[in-house]
């Protein structure tokens, strides 16, 4: 930056603030929900990692609150393929949602 500064110039000022934790699923709730949710879901649970900046506010919880986040994704034929958030898909996501809310109270009892 100071090169590119003299060179224009320019003067600059350089903050350099921390960003969003990354969102970390907690992995003994994972094993715990898991079995629930594939006994009541009829599609593919897929466990691939990823990156990106989707659920930022989220990972603030996951730092000290044992925390899962998934995404749902939705397709049959062009369904799914369109808008995030259209209503076609709701019923599908409440359905696993249901069954992990379940699998918590479970756990919860058990405990």
């Amino acid at each position: 930056m100071s090169r590119l500064s003299r060179a224009y110039g320019i003067a600059y000022d350089w903050e350099l603030k921390a960003g969003a934790p990354p969102t970390a699923n907690d992995i003994d709730l994972v094993r715990r929900i898991l079995p629930a949710l594939q006994r009541q879901w009829l599609g593919r649970v897929g466990q691939t990692q990823s990156r990106g900046m989707f659920a930022e506010d989220f990972a603030s919880y996951t730092t000290d609150t044992p925390s899962l986040y998934f995404s749902l994704g939705i397709a049959k034929d062009e369904k799914g393929t369109g808008n995030l958030h259209n209503t076609e898909g709701l019923p599908f996501g409440v359905k696993p949602l249901v069954s992990i809310a379940k699998a918590a109270n479970e756990i919860q009892s058990h405990q």
